[in-house]
């Protein structure tokens, strides 16, 4: 065997996505190996694309954590370069939809989601990425992982809803939550928001011009074939014999029970619209720590569970889903207002 047979293997990713996958088990996080979905190319010809890990964790009877992971192994010369996210920019509307995505519209509970919002918040937000390999520049291996990424997001998406949907009582029915993860071993540097042409022509070294970081969130807006690919996928969801049903159930229960106003189908549209807007970006070193803090976000906001009512299904007379007619019992003694309401004293 030759002498660039390390260097070949390692350029493969097997090496790295095994890491990975011990990782997420050893945090009780289980891979299901690759996720696959057809994507249209040209002539309408459908493609299969894969995403390399798909792992997900389970708090019984409360919530699903699903994770999809694709893995970039880089020689030890490369460097991730990306620019920042002006904050202004940042405060006025990138925060409303955030990374970990959620999935409770169809369900009759909510958890906490303020610990996630404060995870985002304090990871910087850029635009884009570069890779810089001695004196090369690419930006390819960047681009083809959100990329994967973003158009596996609205597949994964579907399963989740639809298996919320086809949920035959409350014993089969969680909330479930998905994050998107670009995993590398390049290290990660955000250009300094003063650097100008000047300042990097003058750096002696890349910590002159840029910070080194762990990870950080890819923010980018959806393309106008991606916007129609997620909008194709969430029109076959709406189709499902349960889903309007469902959705108006839904929507009395919770405005009676709070102040607010809901309409969740609203809700829903807009979610998985926005779903491939932001991918968080993480180097390999700093991977294990960043999914020990989100399992521990995870764990405390379940704590802070509002059950509002039981999804109700008629099993003795053991018809199909679709021609049963589901309905849900209210839970009378706490409003989801008085429950937030006593978490805040």
């Amino acid at each position: 065997m030759g002498k660039d047979w390390k260097d070949n293997l390692l350029s493969s990713g097997l090496p790295l996505e095994h890491v990975v996958s011990t990782i997420l088990e050893k945090n009780k996080i289980y891979s299901y190996g690759e996720y696959s979905y057809l994507r249209k190319k040209d002539k309408g010809v459908e493609t299969e694309r894969s995403i390399d890990i798909n792992a997900a964790t389970i708090i019984p009877s409360s919530c699903w954590f699903h994770f999809l992971i694709e893995c970039k192994y880089c020689h030890q010369s490369v460097k991730w370069f990306f620019p920042p996210i002006s904050k202004g920019r940042r405060e006025h509307n990138l925060l409303e939809y955030g990374l970990i995505k959620f999935f409770e519209e169809l369900c009759s509970s909510r958890i906490d989601y303020t610990g996630f919002a404060r995870f985002e918040s304090a990871l910087d937000l850029c635009s884009r990425g570069v890779e810089i390999h001695l004196k090369e520049k690419t930006d390819t291996t960047i681009k083809d992982g959100l990329y994967k990424l973003r158009y596996a997001l609205p597949n994964k998406a579907t399963e989740i809803v639809k298996r919320q949907l086809d949920a035959r009582g409350d014993e089969d029915l969680n909330i479930e939550l998905l994050i998107p993860i670009l995993l590398t071993t390049a290290p990660l540097y955000i250009i300094n928001h003063e650097a100008d042409v000047n300042s990097i022509q003058k750096a002696k070294d890349v910590n002159e011009i840029s910070a080194n970081v762990d990870s950080l969130v890819v923010y980018q807006e959806p393309s106008i074939d991606l916007e129609e690919y997620t909008e194709i996928l969430f029109k076959n969801i709406s189709k499902h014999p349960s889903f309007i049903t469902r959705l108006k159930e839904l929507n009395t229960l919770l405005n009676e029970h709070t102040s607010n106003k809901y309409f969740l189908d609203l809700d829903l549209h807009s979610n998985f619209k926005r779903l491939p807007a932001k991918i968080l970006v993480v180097n390999l070193d700093a991977f294990d720590k960043v999914i020990k803090k989100l399992l521990n976000i995870f764990k405390r906001s379940i704590k802070n569970y509002d059950k509002f009512a039981v999804l109700k299904s008629d099993w003795e007379e053991h018809k199909s889903f679709s021609e049963t007619k589901t309905w849900f019992e209210k839970y009378e003694p706490n409003s989801l207002d008085d429950k937030k309401n006593m978490n805040n004293k």
